[in-house]
């Protein structure tokens, strides 16, 4: 929700009227912003949809007796229907709110230094070979979810990891075992 916006007036059946709270958003994808903004308000328990605001987004909203819908582009966005316990009001199906993917990486642990954070997070992503985790930082130049750590940055830093150097062990033809005959074995060496 944003706190900052103009509130907007809205007249009730008794003459009376209410400003609107903070701004939220509608989840619907695909539209532009002014069409998925929406105002609430403290003494209103059920949300009011603009159908002037879906139309003026080039929606198109189709009401019939019983049921109706709101498409854009040809794709239907919302369904609904009269509901007989609201006075026949219209009920809106709005689509469940989809938060935006995100991963994080939670410790209890606070580096100061720019060299351990960088190995923190090194550590965090499961201790690639720095070409890998180049390569990543390269096309994208910076991992959202860990701050401070970029192209630059890492290869100023790049940790001596020994998980690194352990999890890539070669793997050397061995003499073939007594039930595993002619399959390759691990060599530490």
């Amino acid at each position: 929700m944003t706190t900052n916006h103009d509130p907007i007036s809205v007249s009730l059946a008794n003459g009376t009227s209410i400003l609107s709270t903070p701004i939220g958003t509608l989840p619907l994808p695909g539209l532009p912003a002014q069409a998925t903004e929406a105002f609430t308000f403290n003494n209103i328990d059920y949300p009011l949809l603009s159908i002037g605001q879906l139309c003026d987004a080039d929606c198109i909203a189709t009401f019939c007796k019983h049921d109706m819908d709101v498409s854009h582009s040809d794709k239907t966005i919302l369904t609904g229907h009269r509901d007989a316990s609201t006075n026949r009001l219209w009920q809106i199906d709005l689509p469940p709110a989809v938060a935006p993917l995100s991963h994080w990486a939670n410790a209890a642990l606070h580096p100061t230094k720019i060299k351990e954070l960088i190995a923190f997070s090194h550590a965090s992503l499961g201790s690639p070979i720095p070409s890998t985790l180049e390569a990543a930082l390269a096309a994208t130049n910076e991992l959202q979810v860990l701050p401070d750590l970029t192209l630059e940055s890492f290869r100023k830093h790049t940790p001596n990891s020994v998980a690194t150097a352990k999890a890539h062990l070669n793997l050397h033809a061995c003499s073939p075992c007594d039930d595993q005959a002619g399959l390759d074995c691990l060599s530490y060496g």
